[in-house]
């Protein structure tokens, strides 16, 4: 593996008893690589100031003893320390994904500190489509929606599709179409049955397609359209048409919940995220996803902004670059990446916008400077200087 390929800087580490100046080091933060003498890999980690961690490791040898139940002084066996410079949370968990796949391909997804999210696969034009949970988004051809929390959000959101749509609930049955029998769903008006030749394979397959555009224009139009059918049925003294348009109306607002809010196809998984540029709070950096993939934009200061967004939501807009490749893989590692910070419960570092969501160049330079408000000024004798940035730190990597 070429380092330098990976890392941006590097700085040699004299063996003990020689001392090592830790302030040649960047106080900010970065991934940095702790190797020896041949450069070989001894640790890799995620830090919000490379200066401090490296400082406490060389000063602390008994901690990764006990930490790791290992005699070894990762001191007296590093030759020299590269690192990559961060800003951000998010920006160190992005190159601390892109490094440790490198340097460490057979467990590389063991040592990053996001996990796999949820999807839901169905491909609408097979002979039997059926919605399926799954964490391989991108692994076949198909259609997948998401990113879901777990397998049991998945199921209860197809539960909804299937009460909306009518839609099987027992696939077994439905394998044996159409000389299936079928079941008390279609005795209580839930489902056409399909499964006995009751109604077409292909009138089926249209109800999963109009499924499909549902997840791809939202629930908000079947909620608002069922309430109107409810309130003129209900006016009109039609109470069971109501009652059917209330119950689709419930079921559409289930979708609304907030647990669904990220839902879309995964070929619109497109957000421009917006961090810090700098080891000050001067500059922001974007991150533009697209259909899932994650590309990095060039640091712009603060104080002229307004001179970049317009380009920002126009690179937001646009396919993901061919140099990012093809990996099916990466690109559903760079989705669960973005969405371990979606799901946080805390307060989400740095601005995280749905690419729809961008009204224009304004309200993406209020949002910004809303996000990233400049610090209140102070005399300049007494003003300390920054030093680093909240990080979420990958867990160290020996």
């Amino acid at each position: 593996m070429n380092l330098p390929d990976l890392f941006a800087e590097s700085l040699d580490v004299p063996p003990p008893p020689d001392d090592f100046d830790v302030k040649q080091l960047p106080a900010h933060g970065g991934v940095w690589l702790l190797a020896d003498e041949y450069d070989r890999p001894i640790q890799l980690g995620g830090s919000e100031s490379v200066r401090r961690t490296i400082a406490f490791r060389f000063a602390n040898p008994e901690l990764e003893e006990e930490k790791r139940r290992a005699k070894v002084d990762v001191r007296s066996i590093t030759r020299k320390i590269w690192w990559w410079p961060t800003y951000s949370q998010f920006e160190t968990a992005f190159d601390y994904h892109r490094i440790a796949r490198q340097l460490y391909p057979d467990d590389y997804l063991e040592r990053v500190a996001f996990g796999p999210c949820w999807f839901i696969r169905v491909d609408p034009d097979a002979r039997i489509p059926r919605f399926t949970p799954t964490q391989k988004v991108f692994a076949a051809e198909a259609t997948y929606f998401g990113p879901f929390t777990s397998r049991a959000q998945c199921s209860r959101y197809v539960e909804v599709l299937q009460e909306l749509f009518g839609l099987c609930r027992c696939l077994d049955v439905l394998d044996q179409t159409p000389n299936g029998r079928r079941c008390a769903y279609y005795d209580m008006g839930k489902c056409a049955a399909p499964c006995d030749g009751s109604s077409s394979l292909d009138d089926y397959r249209a109800k999963v397609a109009d499924a499909v555009d549902l997840v791809r224009t939202g629930p908000d139009e079947l909620a608002h359209r069922a309430e109107s059918e409810m309130r003129q049925a209900a006016a009109a003294q039609e109470f069971e048409i109501a009652a059917a348009a209330k119950r689709r109306m419930e079921e559409a607002r289930k979708l609304q919940s907030n647990v669904y809010r990220f839902v879309t196809l995964a070929d619109r998984f497109n957000w421009l995220i917006v961090q810090r540029g700098g080891s000050g709070r001067s500059k922001v950096k974007p991150f533009f996803v697209r259909s899932g993939w994650i590309d990095r934009g060039e640091p712009v200061a603060l104080k002229k902004l307004d001179e970049h967004v317009e380009a920002w939501i126009r690179d937001t807009r646009q396919p993901s670059p061919s140099s990012l490749g093809d990996d099916a893989k990466q690109r559903a590692e760079h989705v669960w990446l973005v969405s371990h910070f979606l799901f946080r419960s805390e307060k989400v570092p740095g601005l995280f916008l749905p690419a729809a969501e961008i009204a224009g160049a304004d309200d993406l330079s209020d949002r910004v400077r809303a996000a990233f408000p400049a610090p209140a000024r102070e005399p300049r004798e007494t003003q300390a200087p920054e030093d680093g940035q909240g990080v979420e730190a990958p867990p160290d990597a020996g």
